[in-house]
């Protein structure tokens, strides 16, 4: 009988799908098991927070969801197609072509102004000047900022550093949005205007997106909870 954990025929195909992921380390003469075998699936437009403490797994997690890392053994899938032993090089494309990151610490580049921070993914991937412009212009006033398009990172605000960093995870066209503890750096009002633009994205552009967080409060804004403990998910696979 075929696992309940494969797709069965005729079933819409999940953007991610992980079957029995397992990653291990070894520590001198110690393996660390940081997953213990965890399944789940993320849907084309989910929202979906994977939430835990300090050790519990998360960022293994999603070091494998962003394919920067490799399971020790499972099956993980983008769109139907199994990438968790693929070489590092498809690794790369894929992972350039499938998925926009945001990260606590923005990671914008102080030399240049938002829009061209924006325009850097396409830079890699040899996209035409105009229509890296554009494309960086809409996306600026996607999230609020067409007027802040010639300011460097220290002449803005952590909140509008950030709304940069979502426009720049956004301009490739990713199928997944994975932001890692993306409100860790802001204050409280801040936090709620990035959460409230992520709730906008998702439920109005259609923005799959997956946010790695140990804050409940941030958790509890999105559609649905992965609780991961110990190496297992818990709940909400």
């Amino acid at each position: 009988m075929p696992s309940p954990e494969r797709k069965e025929a005729g079933s819409t195909e999940a953007l991610l799908r992980a079957i029995r992921l397992a990653r291990h380390f070894k520590l001198g003469p110690v393996t660390v098991r940081a997953l213990k075998g965890v399944s789940f699936q993320v849907q084309a437009g989910d929202f979906v927070a994977v939430v835990g403490g300090s050790g519990s797994g998360k960022s293994t997690l999603m070091n494998i969801v962003g394919l920067l890392d490799r399971p020790t053994s499972g099956e993980f899938y983008i769109e139907g197609k199994e990438v968790s032993q693929l070489n590092d090089r498809s690794l790369s494309r894929i992972r350039n072509q499938a998925i926009g990151f945001v990260f606590q610490s923005f990671h914008l580049l102080s030399r240049l102004t938002a829009a061209e921070n924006v325009e850097l993914p396409l830079i890699y991937q040899g996209v035409p000047a105009r229509e890296r412009r554009n494309r960086a212009l809409q996306l600026l006033e996607r999230v609020g900022l067409r007027d802040r398009e010639d300011h460097r990172p220290l002449q803005l605000s952590g909140g509008q550093q950030q709304r940069v960093a979502i426009a720049r995870a956004l301009v490739t066209r990713p199928r997944l949005l994975l932001a890692d503890e993306p409100t860790g750096a802001l204050d409280p009002a801040m936090t709620q205007d990035i959460l409230a633009l992520f709730t906008e994205l998702n439920n109005q552009d259609g923005v799959s997106i997956m946010i790695i967080t140990h804050d409940m409060k941030v958790a509890a804004r999105t559609k649905r909870v992965i609780r991961i403990q110990d190496g297992n998910i818990v709940n909400g696979s």
